[in-house]
């Protein structure tokens, strides 16, 4: 159960990063909500650079949960 919560840990996080740098190159950033239309954030909008932010910070978290769970 401990390798499952790793590698799915280590998966989210890179997709996590990787979605928060394409979507800031595309200017667009598509945030998903449960039951809930999406939201879209444009560059230019003052909540843009702030959602690549957190979802980048999420994305580190994510890895570091991974990495110390590995070595814990």
């Amino acid at each position: 159960m401990k390798i499952f919560v790793i590698c799915l840990s280590f998966f989210l996080g890179c997709y996590a990063l990787i979605d928060s740098y394409t979507s800031y190159k595309k200017g667009v950033f598509k945030e998903y909500r449960k039951m809930a239309p999406y939201v879209y954030h444009y560059r230019g909008e003052k909540s843009f650079i702030p959602q690549i932010l957190m979802n980048a910070l999420m994305a580190v978290i994510m890895l570091g949960v991974g990495v110390w769970l590995l070595l814990g």
